[in-house]
């Protein structure tokens, strides 16, 4: 009997060590619709602003999401994804393709929900969504690298959501439904994803000086 019981509490400790919250990253309302506009991105100088911005249906993966999650303590982490208070959940989504959901974003497990790694039930968390066009990558990791160095893959579209919070479902026995990240404490409203391209390197922009100066001193002697 002492052995059984000795397992049993095992094997309670296991499943509670490896519990997992469960979460909803999955949206198909318009109030939280992905957008791009063609302002040029603040993370590379731009001001975000003066672009012409829209929701256009586009084929699967046309866009990727990654979901950033941070511990909840009352103060919001800032809204740079490159913050070492923000970690990959290790969830990706891409964008929705019918008519009806342009913007939206189709996450694993839907509308369901899916469990996340390292994210006990009931606990709570910040979270963002980060967003980009795939050319950029079709990780989060690459385009991070590419978000720190300021060396695109190309001219593509980049954005992050607002912050929120949210306590994650499967709490109790049946446990409790997956929790949605987007509404409520959690992300408030749409996502613009805007305009980045590559940062010529130092020695580019200097080639381009010098044959500016050449062409400049050709056309001096001409006249």
């Amino acid at each position: 009997m002492k052995k059984i019981l000795t397992t049993l509490c095992v094997c309670l400790s296991i499943t509670l060590l490896h519990g997992q919250g469960t979460i909803v990253f999955n949206n198909t309302s318009a109030a939280f619709a992905v957008s791009t506009n063609t302002a040029l991105s603040s993370v590379i100088g731009g001001s975000q602003s003066g672009g012409t911005s829209g929701k256009t249906a586009i084929a699967a993966n046309g866009y990727y999401y990654a979901l950033l999650t941070s511990t909840y303590d009352g103060s919001s982490p800032t809204s740079s994804a490159l913050d070492n208070q923000w970690s990959f959940s290790g969830l990706m989504a891409t964008n929705a393709t019918l008519s009806v959901f342009i913007g939206g974003i189709t996450g694993p497990g839907g509308g369901g929900g899916v469990a996340v790694n390292g994210w006990n039930p009931g606990d709570t968390n910040y979270v963002m969504v980060v967003g980009w066009s795939s050319n950029l990558g079709a990780s989060w990791l690459t385009v991070s690298n590419e978000l720190s160095t300021g060396n695109w893959a190309g001219v593509g579209y980049y954005g992050t959501s607002t912050i929120g919070f949210v306590a994650s479902g499967g709490v109790g026995s049946p446990a409790t439904p997956a929790t949605s990240i987007f509404g409520g404490t959690g992300i408030t409203g749409p996502t613009t994803l805007y305009t980045v391209q590559p940062v010529p390197e130092p020695g580019t922009i200097a080639l381009a000086t010098l044959g500016g100066l050449s062409m400049l001193a050709l056309r001096r002697r001409k006249a």
